[in-house]
């Protein structure tokens, strides 16, 4: 199924970095003239940061995911504030740390390498970037007069949710909850969750994390500081143990700190098999289209899984629709979203959306996130559920939890766009749902594998080709994707990715044959409106041993770019998708494995090439080639499963309009409305 390319922030934790690069300091009077003359000398931080009078700001990547602000560009001077929101700043949280008694001339901005940092005589705040995180650090220079600090904070669109320590019934039920979660805050969307296509992704309404400080002394000693925030009252405080307060050696660094980031690596998680579990949610008017729930890690591979939506009745909810079924692989830590075989219609009314799973016969278990939540938001049924595939109806619950589940369902609202995507291996259906009698088809053929010979490197795969249409489809009937596979070792060719057997055809590349890069797929092998041949594989070399790039995929905006061929010192880079616009080409390695090529919807990129004795890159999703190398193993040297996508939308049937100068108006089913002195009458 489709990998939701999804960004989902969380704070807190702590951390040490080394910072390198440029030094500039700002000694009092921090006026937006100083801090623009040293910004425009800090590479690391100008390449990181937007300035806005006195804020430095880190842009969001997109609408759905974070933006850090430091300092408040109203203000005429620089203040160590912090800023973190999400969704376009729909939602907003802030800390101001209380410098009453600071004089001006006291403070010192300095911009270090990539970290922002404010001095003071006895403390000093450091902001700076963690990878897929966000540190905002206190150290307290020397023993402040209370072991309880405390900031002012403002927050919108917010609701916190503390995150209590497990019960041993909890924890010998498989649940899991890290050391640095407990004592921390959920903070998720007020009102939102679920995705509306064309709109914000909201997931399951998590907007970030805050976990409770991990304090260290001078000497290395590490103790827990206790986290409270009242919102009502805006403020934050942090307590330090008093044995700590009165012994550590100063300085403490993250004294208050918190991390800022997105993907969650260790969350509360609960483990089970054989339950249907899952989170109370308000749906959205049009049609459910998919469901998806993070999966954060699993015992093994090969587990079953369904997805389902019940209306949230007592005693027993009753089943509305339950996606295809799923079986896991060894990726960890990722969305995985499973689709309804056609749109479910849904209302603005309670849901209870579940995942229910097996144990593939060895007592695995697919462990899935969650955070203490609202009362009873969460309902588990743990009797007589044995997976089959087949979700019951109606059904009951054997308890109810204070939890919020990292499920989420997709909506299409009236009148649509709505896009389906399948992009796994094999075969697909979808049924046409009613009112709907055309849709645009697309598909992509699976990637060809590099070649890995011993004694040279070999060439790079080809990419799939894509074709499009727009068919005919008739309201409830049942249509087959058949999402052709990459290679699944080297040389192999990608399989061809169809609509209907024949009505849509898109060619999959070629694997390569010694140091002969494979054809990308071919529009003379390909059927449809609109097509586009994959890019070919580079060639591999004997001298050096560097093998060829993998070929891109093709797409609505042309062929993919071939693979380059391996120059004898460096393997070949992989070609992008999609005419150039597609995912970019993994590059060839120098002494090195050659990298994957990049996923993208419109057309993956090949993998790079590798260089003497070194493997090679995988094809980007969907449907690009493998590079090639002097040796594949098992799990290099792969060209990418293809892709189909369906859109369409939904038929909307227009309201009678009244006519004053006609006295009743007919009804489909029957009888009319009929207007007696302005006033609408049914009969």
């Amino acid at each position: 199924m489709m990998n939701n390319k999804i960004k989902n922030w969380i704070i807190g934790g702590t951390a040490l970095v080394v910072a390198g690069g440029v030094f500039v300091g700002v000694t009092g009077g921090q006026d937006i003239s100083a801090i623009q003359n040293k910004y425009d000398q800090a590479s690391q931080i100008k390449a990181e940061y937007t300035l806005d009078n006195t804020a430095l700001t880190k842009p969001a990547i997109d609408e759905n995911s974070i933006k850090i602000k430091i300092g408040d560009e109203k203000s005429e001077n620089f203040e160590p504030e912090f800023y973190i929101s999400r969704w376009e700043d729909e939602v907003w949280f802030k800390i101001k740390p209380r410098l009453e008694g600071v004089a001006e001339k006291d403070k010192v901005l300095t911009l270090e390498g990539d970290k922002i940092k404010f001095e003071t005589p006895k403390i000093d705040y450091h902001f700076y970037s963690l990878g897929n995180a966000y540190e905002s650090e206190v150290i307290l220079k020397e023993k402040p007069a209370s072991n309880v600090i405390t900031s002012d904070i403002e927050t919108e669109g917010l609701d916190f949710f503390y995150q209590r320590e497990l019960t041993q019934q909890e924890i010998d039920r498989g649940d899991y909850r890290p050391e640095n979660m407990v004592g921390s805050y959920a903070v998720y969307h007020s009102t939102k969750a679920n995705h509306i296509l064309g709109q914000k992704n909201y997931e399951n309404g998590k907007a970030f994390h805050i976990y409770r400080p991990q304090m260290e002394d001078a000497n290395g000693w590490k103790v827990w500081g206790e986290l409270f925030i009242d919102t009502e009252q805006g403020i934050q405080k942090v307590t330090m143990p008093e044995d700590f307060w009165n012994n550590a050696v100063y300085p403490i660094r993250h004294a208050t700190g918190e991390r800022f980031g997105w993907e969650e690596l260790d969350p509360s998680t609960s483990q089970f098999f054989d339950v249907i579990v899952g989170s109370i949610h308000t749906g959205a008017a049009g049609d459910a289209i998919s469901m998806s729930v993070f999966h954060h890690s699993l015992a093994g591979s090969g587990i079953k899984y369904k997805y389902a939506i019940y209306v949230n009745d007592e005693p027993n909810s009753t089943l509305v629709a339950a996606t295809e079924e799923g079986t896991t692989t060894s990726e960890n830590n990722r969305w995985r979203t499973l689709f309804f075989s056609s749109g479910v219609e849904v209302s603005a009314q309670d849901y209870w959306i579940t995942v229910w799973n097996d144990d593939a016969g060895s007592g695995q278990v697919l462990s899935v996130p969650f955070d203490d939540g609202d009362a009873d938001q969460t309902k588990i049924e743990e009797v007589d559920v044995v997976y089959d595939g087949n979700y019951p109806s109606p059904q009951g619950y054997s308890s109810t939890l204070a939890r919020k589940y990292a499920i989420y369902v997709t909506y299409c609202q009236d009148p649509g766009p709505c896009t389906i995507f399948f992009d796994t291996g094999g075969i697909h259906t979808w049924t046409a749902p009613t009112g709907v009698t055309s849709a645009d088809v697309a598909c992509w053929g699976g990637g060809g594998g590099g070649h890995d010979d011993l004694a040279a490197g070999g060439g790079g795969g080809g990419g799939g080709a894509y074709a499009a249409s727009t068919v005919i489809v008739v309201p409830s009937t049942e249509y087959t994707f058949v999402v052709g596979s990459g290679s699944a070792e080297a040389d192999l060719d990608g399989v061809d990715s169809t609509f209907e057997t024949d009505v849509i055809v898109a060619a999959g590349g070629k694997g390569a044959t010694s140091l002969t890069g494979g054809a990308g797929g071919t529009t003379g092998d390909s059927i449809g409106d609109v097509e586009s041949a994959g890019g070919t594989g580079g060639t591999g070399t004997d001298a050096g041993d560097t093998g060829g790039g993998g070929g891109g995929a093709g797409g609505p905006a042309g062929a993919g770019v071939n693979g380059v061929n391996g120059n004898g010192t460096v393997g070949g880079d992989g070609g992008a998708g999609n005419n150039g616009s597609g995912g970019a080409g993994g590059a060839g390695g120098d002494g090195a494995p050659g990298a994957d090529g990049s996923p993208n919807d419109t057309g993956g990129g090949g993998g790079g090439g590798a260089d003497d004795g070194q493997v090679s890159g995988n094809g980007g999703t969907p449907g690009a080639g493998g590079g090639g190398a002097e040796v594949c193993l098992s799990s290099w040297c792969l060209g990418a499963d293809g892709q189909c996508t369906i859109t369409y939308n939904i038929s909307v049937t227009p309201t009678p309009t009244p006519d004053p100068d006609d006295p009743a108006i007919e009804l489909p089913g029957g009888g009319n409305i009929e207007i007696k002195g302005g006033n609408l009458k049914l009969r």
